[in-house]
């Protein structure tokens, strides 16, 4: 009976192989060296990348700033709906979609 190896098997194996390896007393010993060579850096930047997956509240990015639309959407929001005193002002709202179905 011949048996055969599945690609995920392989991959698991190899990782596990690997990773068994570095925490092998030599790669803990070597650790602190390879720390002390890596040279410190001041400006340090990150990339920070939230995938929302569905989860974006768009309702509330842009908030209506007249009090007719905005008696419409807090009525709508209820509890979640964001106070019109901690809005920033759009000036010039142009080139937006009145209806998503025009696309």
């Amino acid at each position: 009976m011949t048996r055969t190896i599945q690609r995920r098997q392989l991959l698991k194996a190899t990782l596990g192989l690997g990773g068994l390896a570095c925490a092998s007393p030599f790669g803990w010993s070597m650790a602190p060296s390879v720390m002390a060579s890596t040279p410190s850096f001041t400006d340090y930047k990150a990339m920070v990348c939230v995938f929302l997956y569905g989860g974006n509240d768009s309702f509330n990015m842009l908030i209506p700033a007249d009090n007719t639309s905005f008696g419409n959407y807090r009525s709508i929001r209820g509890n979640l709906a964001v106070d019109n005193t901690k809005t920033i002002p759009i000036p010039d709202l142009t080139g937006t979609l009145t209806n998503p179905q025009q696309r």
